[in-house]
């Protein structure tokens, strides 16, 4: 063996032994369903067979066909697709998707060719096509930001909004734009008819199980909580809630929840799911994109997206709902711009991928706060290796500097000015031990979490688990990070400067992220990014020595193989539905009734007349997000805090006067047991009904809680009120009429409750009503039917206040048969007070004299 060839095969060597480790430790680590990996178990099987049959078949029919023909071998894959969203999704899809990527191409192609006319003779790829459509997404995602803000977010004007977008932006591009962009398609288009086929076969298939997934309906709590709160209000309003007091988690930079809302609004559930799943599929593009350029092997590529896209903690973010998948994405097109630009020595041929560079770390910066961490990393590295690559350094870091910054203060200086507009924290809710908004507790989410201080918790994360909990993600990470090691030695010895230093930051980014979150669904945006970089190292090292470029392949075709062995690991929840459950109505139907006790529970309230609008989720598995229209702000964490604090009836019948709510979800004794007891007993006797759910059990309270009539009623119907509390009753042969007033400017709503008997030939005549200087403002008849003298009838009326002064509530009754006599026993009246920002305070002012 020649000194040039020791290189390439002790890489080759290297990474088999690295392969041949995570094998060992997946199979020896311990845990606690340690058979969980083993082929075969877990119905996630009966999702990856069926695409892995499909995709087979496209690579069966492939070599048959000619080159002209090539796309029909592809239809199965089109069908299946198809198949599993439906002809609306796809069309939801087809058009987001187009806009966004018309779009960028039309703004980094005019922007590119206007600073810099020579970059219009630069030679596009497939790889810039994928970068532009990315650098769309984050700009739609900035105008649906601002678009959220007006009630007129419906399907039809997000649809004829994306077309209305692709036609400008294919205007806009021109006759040579539009050659720009056919060469990037065609190149793309190249790019996947030459695929490989192990690693087309492994990955494709993978995206597809993804896709077959999202025929489930949402079962994670977490998930469930990110539509049901923010999605379902959009599309019943029209508008996403933005104000401290409504949405707390609402105010942070949420560019990937923007997509999936519109996507939402335009195809509904699946529609968001199915848009998860193809962000996933955009950036494992981008890896193969990245190790396709530093290896300049179309193997390197394909190898690349099929790790990243195999890779356990994937399933966890595509199967369930989270915008983690987002994020990834622009971090990992915006790692794919910089290693394209890094291919050209010039700033005029580098400055479409400067520009998309630019775009695509603004739409991370605007799409989580962790990705801010991320966003300083990568333009730190982009600056460095431009300095080591281009003639010119100066000229595209100046380049490079004014994209970002531009793209920074178009998407993300309006989220963070807004935030501290509305309540005083940039960073609301994080951080607010630090800037004391009045609408978040300091003590509460404290930032920075709790990171991984010693490395046997580090390795936990990788090898082991999501969070430190002993029954997800199981080996999630560990065989992808393990490719870093040979990767870094190949390029430390190969002298690769600037790959070296790419994959030096990459794991000084993850390092950073780990000693700030202690979750690895948060750390994986950076990891796409950081495998794409370590597969194309080690391809390109070994690639002077044949036979040891084929044993490189070979292992990381081993190691996608590993980590679809351990798949069903990848979130134990989902590991335990099959395909027969997703695809059956009814089976879909009964597990997302199963799973959103949330949307029971609020659909059964949302169907009241009036409808309750002060609802409190208190020590239930739902969480405080996961309830439409559900106040997920100061009112709702404080007030749970303050419930919970009570430790006898008394204090806890204050605190339900104090925050007057109007239905109170709590979890059921037997598995709430550790609230104090008096909490349920005096539940039901403030109540006017009782609803139960699967472990949860739903009290309608009485509003008289809020302000008794009897605290502040005249002495002639405290009269009233007090004869209808004796035996005998307060009896009428004629219309009885009782009014009290409204003590205060700020009331909210009024009711009255009371029992009534009566004859049983006649009927009960009722008008509840509001006066100003006796003229009715509002006014409700009903009819209640007499069940006879000794059969009590029910009687609960309430009416939502105008904002006005001087306001009198009177509620008349009398009989349809004027000769009889009627009995009203228990009457009850009461106002409910606005609870206002101040009332707020003056809650917090006087907890801790209530509560002790």
């Amino acid at each position: 063996m020649t000194r040039a060839a020791v290189i390439p095969v002790a890489t080759a060597a290297l990474t088999g032994v690295v392969v041949l480790v995570a094998v060992a430790v997946f199979a020896l680590w311990p845990a606690e369903s340690s058979a969980r990996w083993l082929p075969g178990v877990g119905g996630i099987w009966t999702f990856f067979l069926p695409a892995l049959a499909t995709v087979a078949s496209v690579l069966i029919v492939r070599p048959f066909l000619d080159r002209t023909r090539k796309w029909v071998a592809w239809l199965p894959v089109i069908l299946f697709m198809l198949f599993s969203w439906g002809p609306g999704v796809a069309a939801g899809l087809l058009v987001q998707l187009g806009a966004s990527a018309l779009l960028g191409l039309a703004v980094v192609w005019r922007i590119s060719t206007g600073l810099f006319p020579r970059s219009a003779k630069a030679r596009p790829g497939g790889g810039l096509l994928i970068v532009c459509t990315v650098a769309g997404l984050a700009l739609v995602s900035g105008a649906l930001w601002a678009a959220f803000w007006i009630p007129l977010n419906t399907a039809n004007t997000h649809f004829a909004a994306y077309l209305a977008l692709g036609a400008l932006a294919w205007a806009a591009l021109g006759p040579d734009g539009r050659r720009f962009a056919r060469l990037c398609l065609a190149s793309a288009g190249r790019s996947v008819h030459r695929a490989p086929a192990g690693f087309a076969l492994l990955g494709i298939a993978g995206f597809l199980t993804f896709a077959l997934m999202s025929l489930l309906p949402e079962l994670g709590p977490d998930a469930r909580a990110a539509y049901q709160g923010y999605f379902e209000h959009l599309r019943v309003h029209g508008e996403w809630h933005q104000a401290p007091w409504r949405a707390a988690w609402g105010l942070q930079p949420l560019g990937g929840l923007h997509l999936a809302g519109s996507a939402y609004l335009m195809a509904g559930e699946g529609g968001a799911r199915a848009l998860n799943c193809v962000q996933a599929s955009l950036y494992a593009a981008c890896a193969g994109v990245i190790a396709h350029t530093i290896c300049r092997s179309r193997i390197a590529g394909w190898a690349a997206g099929a790790i990243v896209i195999t890779t356990p903690v994937l399933l966890k973010l595509s199967g369930d709902f989270y915008y983690d998948n987002a994020v990834a994405m622009f971090i990992t097109g915006a790692m794919t711009a910089l290693v394209l630009a890094l291919k050209s020595r010039t700033t005029a041929a580098a400055a479409p991928c400067l520009l998309g560079f630019g775009l695509c770390l603004a739409g991370a910066a605007a799409s989580k706060n962790s990705a801010w961490v991320m966003s300083v990393f990568l333009y730190a590295l982009a600056v460095a290796t431009l300095f080591m690559r281009h003639r010119r350094p100066i000229r595209s870091i100046a380049t490079l500097t004014a994209a970002t910054a531009i793209a920074m203060t178009a998407l993300v200086v309006p989220v963070v000015l807004a935030t501290f507009l509305l309540t005083g924290n940039p960073v609301f809710p994080y951080y607010n031990q630090i800037f004391q908004s009045d609408f978040y507790p300091p003590n509460q989410h404290r930032t920075p979490h709790e990171g991984f201080a010693s490395l046997d918790m580090f390795v936990r994360l990788v090898f082991d688990t999501q969070s430190i909990s002993p029954h997800d993600l199981r080996g999630s990470l560990g065989a992808g990070l393990l490719l870093a090691l040979p990767a870094a030695a190949a390029a430390l010895v190969k002298r690769l400067r600037v790959w070296l230093v790419i994959l030096a930051g990459l794991l000084a980014a993850v390092g950073t992220l780990t000693a700030l979150q202690n979750d690895l669904r948060l750390l994986w945006p950076v990891f796409p990014a950081l495998l794409a970089v370590a597969t194309g190292i080690v391809l390109a090292v070994s690639a002077p020595v044949p036979a040891a470029f084929r044993a490189t392949a070979l292992a990381l075709t081993a190691l996608c193989g590993l980590q679809i062995v351990l798949l069903p690991t990848g979130s134990y929840h989902l590991a335990e539905y099959n395909i027969f459950q997703a695809l059956h109505p009814k089976s879909r139907d009964t597990l997302a009734e199963f799973a959103a006790t949330s949307a029971r529970i609020n659909a059964m309230l949302d169907g009241l007349s009036p409808s309750p609008r002060r609802r409190l989720y208190l020590s239930t598995s739902i969480g405080p997000s996961g309830a439409l229209n559900f106040e997920d702000g100061w009112y709702t964490i404080n007030a749970r805090r303050y419930l919970h604090q009570a430790r006898n009836s008394e204090h806890f019948t204050t605190a339900l006067r104090t925050l007057a709510p109007d239905v109170v979800v709590v979890g059921t004794e037997g598995r709430r047991h550790w609230l104090y007891p008096d909490i349920y007993r005096v539940l039901r006797t403030n109540s006017w009904a009782v609803f139960d759910f699967p472990g949860h059990q739903v009290f309608m309270l009485d509003n008289t809680l809020a302000f008794p009539v009897s605290a502040a009623s005249t002495p002639e119907l405290a009269q009233l009120v007090d004869q209808s509390q004796t035996v005998d009753g307060l009896a009428a042969d004629e219309t009885l009429r009782i009014t009290f007033p409204v003590p205060q400017d700020d009331a909210e709503s009024a009711s009255v409750g009371f029992t009534y008997t009566c004859p049983a030939d006649a009927n009960l005549i009722l008008t509840f009503g509001v006066y100003r200087d006796d003229r009715a403002l509002v006014a409700r008849h009903t009819q209640r039917p007499c069940l006879g003298d000794d059969q009590p009838g029910t009687v609960r009326m309430a009416e939502l206040l105008p904002d006005l002064q001087g306001l009198n509530v009177t509620l008349e009754a009398r009989l349809s048969d004027a000769d009889s006599t009627f009995v009203i026993r228990e009457l009850e009246a009461g106002i409910k007070p606005r609870f206002t920002r101040q009332s707020y305070l003056d809650l917090l002012g006087n907890s801790q004299s209530v509560i002790r």
